[in-house]
C-alpha cells in the first residue's frame, strides 16, 4: 500500500505544481492588462486631449515600429537567445534605405525591399556566428550592435540628406494622404552639393530622385 501510494502522492504534487504555473501566468498576463487600464484612466483624467483620435492615432503609429522590433525578438527569446542589436539593426536599415533612395537613385519599392533585405542579412550574420561558432548570443548581438550603430552614424557623415523632402517621396505620401503637392517655391538639385537646375516636383513627375532644396 505504502509503494502505491507513494508515486500517486508524486504525481499529484506535480499536477499541482503545473497548475499552481498556470495560474500564475495568467495572473501575470491578467495584471498586465490591468495595469495597462490603470494607465488609460489615469491620463484620461490627466489630460483632456489623451482619449482625442489624433493623439491615439499617433500612439497606435508609434507603437507600430515597437510591435514589429517585438514580433521579431519573440522567437529569439522563446529559444533561449537574445538580441541586442535589433533597434540598430533597424536604425542600419532605415538609412541604407535612404541611400539606396537619394544616392543611388533607385526607385521607390527597390530601395524599401533593399533596407528590408540588409536587414535581413544582418540577422543572418547574427544567427550564423552564433549558430556556427558558438559565440554566446549576448556577446554576438552586442558586437553586431555596435558595429551597426556606428556604420550608421559613419554612413550618414556630414551628407545627411532629408529624404522626406524628395519629389517622388513626397508625391507617394500626399497621394496616401490625399493631400495637395509641394508649395511651387520648391527647388530640387541633383544631389547635396549639386547645382540647383530649377526642376520643380510638380514639373517633373516621372524624373529621377533628387535631394530637394527649400529656397531661403
Amino acid at each position: 500500500m505504502s509503494t502505491t501510494t507513494a508515486p500517486r502522492a508524486t504525481e499529484d504534487q506535480q499536477g499541482g505544481s503545473i497548475a499552481l504555473g498556470w495560474v500564475r501566468g495568467q495572473m501575470q498576463q491578467f495584471l498586465a492588462f490591468v495595469s495597462l487600464i490603470v494607465i488609460v484612466i489615469f491620463f484620461s483624467f490627466a489630460s483632456p486631449n489623451f482619449l482625442t483620435a489624433s493623439n491615439l492615432t499617433g500612439i497606435l503609429v508609434a507603437s507600430v515600429t515597437i510591435g514589429l522590433l517585438a514580433l521579431g525578438t519573440t522567437a529569439v527569446i522563446i529559444t533561449g537567445g537574445i538580441d541586442l542589436s535589433i533597434g540598430t539593426a533597424m536604425i542600419l536599415s532605415g538609412v541604407m534605405t535612404g541611400v539606396f533612395l537619394v544616392h543611388w537613385n533607385l526607385p521607390l519599392w527597390v530601395g524599401v525591399i533593399g533596407g528590408v533585405l540588409f536587414g535581413a542579412v544582418i540577422g543572418l550574420v547574427n544567427g550564423l556566428v552564433v549558430s556556427y561558432l558558438g559565440i554566446p548570443p549576448f556577446i554576438a548581438t552586442l558586437a553586431m550592435m555596435l558595429v551597426t550603430i556606428g556604420a550608421s552614424l559613419g554612413d550618414l557623415g556630414d551628407r545627411a540628406d532629408p529624404v522626406h523632402q524628395c519629389p517622388r517621396i513626397q508625391r507617394y505620401r500626399q497621394h496616401v494622404a490625399g493631400l495637395r503637392r509641394p508649395h511651387p517655391d520648391q527647388r530640387c538639385t541633383a544631389g547635396a552639393d549639386g547645382p540647383d537646375r530649377g526642376i520643380r516636383p510638380d514639373q517633373d513627375p516621372d524624373g529621377p530622385l533628387r535631394v530637394c532644396d527649400r529656397q531661403q
